[in-house]
């Protein structure tokens, strides 16, 4: 993929974003890119902050220590790990906006039918919404 230097993968504890790792890596390492991680909290006004904040930073964690510990074991660059707040898909589309990134790598559950008109996906809204490329991956 020409000219794709800044790749973008937006993690939490789910079944996708493990799914994602390992082509969001294949991708960097394959065009020589860099690798950045975001986690974004979604704001939820009936859990208390700090308690959900903490849980949040601890699973996001987790899953940010694998995507390094693998982007390292390919020579993969990671550009830290960003933990943001908001509604995900926005958060998703400003930091690629804010950092200049060159494509997304999402992972997507695969819903159809009425799962899908029922969960709509934070990777469909960012399809839809981002002005930079989006690569999904499903289940």
């Amino acid at each position: 993929m020409p000219g794709v230097k800044r790749i973008l993968l937006p993690i939490d504890e789910s079944k996708a974003t493990a799914n994602a790792i390992v082509p969001a890596i294949e991708l960097a390492k394959g065009n020589d890119a860099a690798l950045y991680v975001l986690a974004v909290t979604d704001k939820d006004p009936t859990t208390e902050r700090e308690t959900m904040l903490k849980n949040f930073e601890t699973k996001s964690q987790i899953v940010a220590d694998t995507v390094i510990a693998q982007a390292s074991d390919a020579n993969v660059p990671t550009i830290g790990v960003c933990v943001a707040a908001g509604l995900p898909a926005q958060a998703i589309c400003q930091y690629a906006t804010n950092h200049n990134i060159d494509l997304i790598v999402m992972g997507t559950h695969g819903r159809t039918g009425i799962e899908h008109v029922l969960h709509r996906s934070v990777c469909e809204t960012v399809v839809r919404w981002s002005d930079t490329p989006v690569y999904t991956i499903p289940l």
